[in-house]
């Protein structure tokens, strides 16, 4: 999550060429990912768990990959409008990966749609026969007192 934050305070400063920062973060997110691999693989219960972290662990690998590309690229000509369009989708993207990770970490599953969707369904019949219920009980008392 800091990789983003920091690349982008260092692009806030005037004439700085950034290349170097993001090289070397890019770098550091490379090598944290690798030491990550096996933390997560053996730490990881099941099967189902080691296949749920392997999308991530390539994930790590493609966006910090390719920010050390951009990065070189930056390196080699600070005016590269291309590679810095490309780095700043890049620093969007690892912003959305770590939430997702950090999410994922902690434990929070995906809300799923129909899981909402069934439980506003149930709310909505239970509140239908709630109505049904004090109407019935309204339509009985008329026709006692009757």
């Amino acid at each position: 999550m800091l990789n983003p934050v920091i690349i982008s305070l260092f692009a806030l400063v005037p004439h700085q060429q950034i290349g170097l920062v993001v090289i070397v973060l890019s770098v550091f997110g490379l090598l944290n990912t690798l030491i990550l691999v096996p933390t997560l693989v053996q730490h990881a219960a099941q099967w189902r768990e080691r296949l749920r972290n392997r999308p991530f662990i390539l994930a790590g690998f493609l966006l910090y990959g390719s920010e050390t590309y951009a990065a070189v690229r930056l390196l080699q000509s600070p005016t590269d409008s291309a590679a810095l369009n490309a780095l700043t989708d890049l620093l969007i993207i690892i912003s959305v990966f770590g939430v997702a990770r950090a999410w994922e970490l902690v434990g929070i599953r995906q809300l799923q749609v129909q899981d909402w969707l069934a439980s506003v369904g149930v709310t909505k019949k239970k509140e239908n026969a709630s109505n049904t219920d004090a109407a019935n009980a309204v339509t009985d008392r008329k026709k006692e007192e009757s």
